[in-house]
């Protein structure tokens, strides 16, 4: 698109000519001096880093929304399950101090998803279709075939106390940050498996190691961090039974994102609705 004239953070060499800004976790304030700013882009699915900023102007805010990035999630969801059903932590680890023992699979049945929007829809879809028993936890009532389905404004212990694992994607907004905590593990079956791919806030570090040092929890797999990179003295690096991804589960797809930027950067110069708008009210 040869036609947008781009200007880059902080070289900035005509900002009252700026209308939209394309963000990844941008210092908080910096849109301030931006006159004409008429909307912003998070340059991923994720749009928590736009929304902490407390000086953020009141512009519509979309997000990138890919069948890939989709598509990635699910594929690594998968492999936290089949991983940990297969037992491959173990092996892993035997593997470094040569030790040939066989172990029984976990046998897994039931899998929970928090989060049913893009990416929980499509993990729970998929879960589906490689056998699993699948059930889903959303704000707001879902309906997917195949797959029992729960909503309301807390989690509800009939959908936790079902499950051998616990998927989160969750959007991360005020109301869950911290939501896996303390009063949710008790609630889950003991020796149930977690995997965190929506974000590190989304986590009580603390509750969490009491949970797995107490056994209520048999194990994690963790993609996302409060801190990333995750800093080298963290508890978690130590920790056998948590598996430690650099935030991979899911990376824009240059390709794919540009069509969407494009095409929202016409739409808003010509007044008109945008691409995957979020509800600012709502924090996705």
């Amino acid at each position: 698109a040869p036609d947008i004239k781009l200007q880059i953070y902080p070289q900035l060499t005509a900002p009252d000519e700026i209308t939209g800004a394309l963000l990844w976790k941008h210092p908080h304030g910096a849109l301030n001096s931006l006159k004409n700013l008429q909307w912003v882009s998070s340059l991923g699915a994720g749009v928590d880093h736009i929304l902490s900023d407390p000086k953020l102007p009141d512009v519509p805010i979309t997000r990138i929304v890919d069948d890939q990035l989709a598509l990635d999630i699910s594929r690594t969801a998968l492999m936290g399950v089949i991983g940990f059903e297969k037992k491959m932590p173990i092996y892993i680890r035997q593997k470094r101090v040569g030790v040939w023992a066989q172990h029984y699979d976990t046998r897994l049945k039931k899998i929970g998803i928090l989060g049913l929007g893009e990416m929980g829809g499509r993990i729970a879809r998929d879960l589906h279709y490689f056998g699993f028993e699948v059930y889903g936890y959303a704000r707001s009532p879902k309906k997917m075939e195949g797959i029992k389905t729960f909503s309301g404004n807390i989690v509800p212990d009939e959908f936790l106390n079902k499950l051998d694992v616990l998927i989160n994607v969750l959007p991360l907004t005020v109301e869950t940050e911290n939501i896996l905590n303390q009063s949710l593990f008790t609630r889950m079956k003991k020796g149930a498996y977690l995997i965190n791919l929506g974000r590190g806030s989304h986590l009580h570090e603390a509750d969490f190691l009491q949970a797995l040092h107490a056994e209520q929890l048999g194990g994690a797999f963790l993609d996302v961090f409060r801190v990333e990179p995750l800093p080298a003295d963290h508890p978690f690096w130590l920790e056998e039974r948590i598996v430690v991804t650099p935030h991979i589960a899911s990376i824009t797809n240059p390709e794919s994102a540009v069509e969407q930027i494009i095409q929202n950067y016409r739409r808003q110069k010509k007044g008109e609705p945008l691409l995957h708008q979020i509800n600012r009210e709502k924090g996705y």
